[in-house]
């Protein structure tokens, strides 16, 4: 008998892939790939040296409450897609390198505690 990602929704809620040096960064595949099987509301992929931009379908994760991108080298601008994140409470995206100005929408998260 195995796990399907149903299975897991109602037991796992946090998914933490801290300080792993040798993680290779397929484009969009290992944020989606948790996500579709876990739908867990944290995700933290803090400081793992990740470089690369952020996958759009990340701003799609209507449950997300906390999102911990901090301590890797992503790039780019922030995703518009991230207008949609309404339960999002922890975001974490320092140590990186971001460009552009901050986006509007962070002011529109009513859930948002921490930043």
């Amino acid at each position: 008998m195995g796990f399907h990602g149903e299975d897991f929704k109602h037991v796992l809620f946090s998914l933490c892939i801290i300080f792993n040096r040798r993680i290779q960064y397929p484009k969009a595949c290992f944020f989606l790939l948790i996500f579709v099987l876990f739908a867990v509301p944290t995700l933290s992929v803090e400081d793992n040296l990740m470089s690369a931009t952020i996958p759009e379908e990340l701003g799609n994760l209507a449950s997300i409450e906390r999102l911990f991108l901090n301590s890797n080298s992503f790039s780019g601008t922030l995703l518009a897609s991230f207008a949609n994140l309404n339960t999002i409470k922890e975001f974490r995206i320092g140590g990186n390198n971001f460009s552009g100005k901050i986006p509007d929408y962070i002011g529109l998260w009513q859930s948002l505690k921490s930043l």
